[in-house]
């Protein structure tokens, strides 16, 4: 069942002139896939500062990390269970195989140089995993308040955040998903060698993406009342910008945690177990996207 910690500290103050705020937390949870963990960390301070009666200054900055990590390569047991009957477990407590993809009549007597155990052990599965990933984000924010005159004001506003993310996923050679992607290409060659297509080893799967933006707004703010007269009106202009960036690899085989190594495919057509369809190996693609957006506008009102 999910558990969650949460801890948070905070401090505010001041005076006539001045006010401030801060606050540190931290959170921590277990979720319902187990052997999956996730925390955050949070920053957050802002001011208020009027050194002047028609002048105001204020400042803010937030800060957060997120982590999440799990060892279950299985996810949650409903995902896979096609029965709330299937027995995962015998008496004794040994792992039991259900039906994934295959029936469980032709993993058992599956037959052929090379084949990895086929069968498909959702207990095996929540110890197998190694995902890891990660959230980093800051946030800043400026403002300026000024009254030229009664009913007249002036405000300049700057904003900035910037944003990471990184994602790992490692799947152990002895993982359903691995094996059953060995066993479709094992083959032999003329000799009665054994091929190994996809390399025998774990997966490697590595993506990455940062995010920056900054706005800047000057606007002028009129607000005037006299008898049953009432004006209000609005002018300014307003900047910003929006960049992104995605960083992703193609999936690496035949990795060796000890040595951080990887094997190569074998490239080409092969005949795929069972049913003797063809797919075809190739190197995969290095993908590197950005985009880059700037606006600005005038407006009056």
């Amino acid at each position: 069942s999910r558990i969650d910690q949460q801890y948070n500290v905070n401090i505010t103050g001041g005076g006539t002139n001045y006010k401030y705020y801060g606050s540190l937390g931290y959170d921590k949870s277990r979720t319902n896939v187990v052997n999956a963990l996730t925390d955050r960390f949070t920053m957050r301070y802002n001011s208020n500062w009027k050194p002047l009666k028609k002048f105001e200054i204020g400042a803010e900055i937030a800060w957060s990390l997120s982590n999440a990590e799990s060892k279950n390569a299985l996810g949650e047991y409903t995902s896979v269970l096609s029965s709330p009957y299937l027995m995962l477990a015998d008496e004794n407590g040994n792992h039991l195989s259900i039906p994934k993809k295959y029936r469980l009549s032709y993993v058992d007597t599956a037959r052929f140089p090379g084949l990895m155990d086929w069968h498909f052990r959702p207990l095996d599965e929540i110890t197998k995993g190694d995902q890891k990933s990660q959230m980093n984000d800051i946030h800043l924010t400026g403002r300026i308040n000024y009254e030229i005159l009664p009913g007249l004001e002036a405000s300049l506003s700057y904003q900035w955040q910037k944003s990471k993310s990184e994602r790992r996923d490692i799947k152990d050679q002895s993982t359903f998903f691995v094996r059953d992607l060995i066993n479709q290409y094992v083959t032999v060659n003329s000799l009665g060698q054994v091929i190994y297509p996809i390399p025998i080893g774990s997966t490697y799967e590595q993506n990455s993406s940062t995010g920056s933006s900054w706005n800047f707004r000057a606007q002028l703010n009129f607000n005037k009342q006299w008898q049953v007269h009432q004006v209000n009106a609005i002018a300014g202009f307003d900047a910003r910008e929006m960049q992104n960036e995605i960083i992703q690899m193609p999936t690496q085989y035949g990795f060796d945690k000890q040595t951080f190594t990887f094997k190569t495919l074998q490239y080409g057509t092969w005949n795929l177990r069972p049913g003797g369809s063809s797919a075809v190996l190739n190197p995969g693609t290095y993908l590197l996207a950005g985009l880059l957006n700037r606006f600005n506008s005038y407006y009056l009102n």
